[in-house]
């Protein structure tokens, strides 16, 4: 017997690919980018001077998807005006980093403190008396050489939920889990006929806070969405609702927060050769590893978009239609 969701299969459909096409590394497979588009092109040391921390920030948005990583920060008065130098070079360890300027001495230790404990050095800072107040700013790299262990409370770990039947090797199972792998939480369930048997919450669903991990926990899926999204973009196929080869940018343009499909297309007429197959097999034109990934770009993103606030699923597609395939 075929079980099949009770909600619109179409809405679905649409509410998932407008986070697929994105989320993970994909292939150019519309076309070979343009020599100016190489990245090897791309990756070159470059600098400024003299300018102010609008322009400073501007330039350092524009580093990730150059492959490029701040080496050098400084600031200075100029004429009576504070002005930073900085200095880019091609991030071949590709190490993080992070940059921060007109910090208090108190937010400059605070900063310290974090990126200390994270495994980051400070690379250089300084600090400037600007209108009688004195301003600290700070370039923080990732160590390469330092290694992790995340430390876990001492106690015992909590376990959450309904135990079920003659399921104790489970509970045993992820008890060692968790502490061999130092895991700090996670959830388990097993149902048969439709009848949940056994659902658990296992460790912390936070460490620093000591919140217990409870069975119905809502978690990031990330790519687990993957097969899930695949099946029901199948089903529609199966449906006639769609056809694998339909282009994806209608589709996404009703989910831009009024960006239209003519907007993308003015920015790369390759928007309107991806397909939903494309998204499917990881070939939509968008790399990773040259355009970054949204997920972690939620910041630049909503600088962008000139946002007070994280930026939602439609204002993320909007982002993604401003950009250019790789």
């Amino acid at each position: 017997m075929t079980v099949r969701p009770s909600f619109s299969r179409l809405k679905l459909l649409l509410g998932v690919l407008s986070l697929l096409c994105w989320l993970q590394p994909a292939l150019n497979a519309i076309q070979p980018p343009d020599a100016a588009d190489n990245p090897d092109a791309k990756q070159q040391a470059t600098e400024l001077k003299g300018v102010s921390a609008a322009e400073l920030t501007a330039f350092t948005d524009s580093l990730a998807a150059k492959g490029l990583w701040l080496t050098e920060l400084s600031t200075r008065m100029s004429r009576g005006n504070q002005v930073f130098d900085a200095r880019a070079a091609p991030n071949t360890a590709e190490l993080a980093w992070f940059a921060h300027v007109n910090l208090t001495a108190e937010q400059f230790a605070e900063k310290q403190k974090q990126y200390s404990a994270d495994g980051f050095v400070l690379l250089s800072s300084k600090a400037l008396t600007v209108r009688r107040q004195r301003l600290h700013s700070g370039l923080w790299t990732q160590d390469p050489q330092a290694s992790f262990e995340l430390q876990l409370p001492a106690e015992e770990l909590p376990e959450t939920g309904v135990t079920g039947t003659n399921l104790e090797p489970l509970n045993q199972l992820f008890r060692n889990l968790l502490k061999n792998d130092a895991v700090p939480g996670a959830t388990v369930a097993v149902s048969r006929d439709g009848k949940m048997l056994f659902e658990r919450g296992f460790g912390w669903a936070s460490v620093d806070q000591k919140t217990p991990m409870q069975p119905d926990h809502e978690m990031r899926i990330a790519s687990i969405s993957k097969p899930l999204t695949a099946v029901a973009i199948l089903l529609l196929e199966a449906d006639g609702k769609l056809s694998l080869d339909d282009p994806i940018l209608p589709i996404l343009a009703t989910h831009s927060a009024g960006f239209s499909p003519e907007q993308a297309l003015d920015n790369d007429p390759r928007w309107a050769d991806v397909q939903i197959r494309h998204l499917l097999q990881h070939t939509a034109g968008i790399d990773r590893d040259r355009s970054k990934d949204t997920m972690f770009e939620l910041v630049r993103i909503a600088r962008t978009l000139e946002l007070d606030r994280s930026p939602n699923t439609h204002e993320i597609v909007k982002y993604q239609l401003l950009q250019k395939l790789d």
